[in-house]
């Protein structure tokens, strides 16, 4: 059935689910909820929204829980976004018109990072192309950190204008949840591409003039090079057989 499914992968996310909620809610035909196992309000908030909801138990890979969210969804297009993420007035503008388009099978949606609401407009962090909606027969999830889509079949990036926004922060809660990403991301890389992420962290924040937003730029390509070098050590301690 011709359409957009919202998918989205939850778990304690009382205090940001609803905003997001509200964004989608006119522009998808569903909304599809995977909670794990939520001991806040984050499913009595979902339901106030008539999104379908299924609890499950992590399978130990965010690419495998937002499959298992695709695999609910009943319309043809796939919408994938996280609690903490919103869909410009453009972008919903034109949804539309883009899923009519029988040559093009996924798009790649310019994601902004706003902190303390506040855009960061440089270095690595701008563009930040997500493909995050596309066909559902003709997307997969891989990896099981920082998952990406496989798809088969054409894609197109979009006007920048037509973006998602991204709320980030760099509070401690934040941080502990990048130690659980980074000790995730050292099973699946290596030290020699871990050094060139830094080399590329550096070089947004330098050539890329990453600098240009000021301390908040300063913040995040911090958080980038704690978060690599995060994964480094765990890569070590792994290979010395470290608990």
């Amino acid at each position: 059935m011709i359409g957009i499914s919202a998918c989205l992968i939850t778990k304690n996310e009382a205090n940001i689910i609803e905003r997001c909620l509200k964004n989608i809610t006119d522009v998808a035909d569903e909304i599809v909820v995977v909670d794990g196992h939520s001991t806040d309000d984050t499913l009595r908030i979902c339901r106030k929204y008539n999104v379908r909801i299924f609890e499950h138990d992590w399978p130990g890979s965010f690419s495998k829980e937002r499959n298992y969210c695709i695999s609910k969804a009943s319309r043809e297009w796939i919408l994938t976004i996280a609690p903490d993420e919103t869909l410009s007035k453009d972008l919903k503008r034109n949804i539309r018109k883009l899923i009519q388009n029988k040559a093009i099978d996924g798009y790649y949606i310019n994601r902004i990072k706003l902190f303390n609401g506040q855009p960061l407009l440089h270095g690595k962090a701008y563009p930040d192309y997500q493909l995050c909606l596309f066909r559902k027969n003709k997307g997969k999830y891989f990896r099981s950190v920082h998952e990406t889509v496989a798809l088969k079949g054409r894609s197109k990036r979009l006007n920048q204008e037509w973006n998602m926004f991204h709320d980030i922060s760099f509070d401690l809660g934040e941080f502990r949840k990048n130690l659980r990403y980074a000790r995730m991301h050292a099973k699946e890389t290596q030290l020699h591409h871990l050094m060139l992420d830094i080399v590329s962290i550096l070089y947004g924040f330098l050539l890329k003039r990453g600098f240009l937003d000021g301390w908040r730029g300063v913040k995040y390509h911090a958080f980038k090079l704690a978060y690599t070098f995060s994964v480094m050590y765990f890569i070590v301690k792994n290979k010395l057989g470290m608990q």
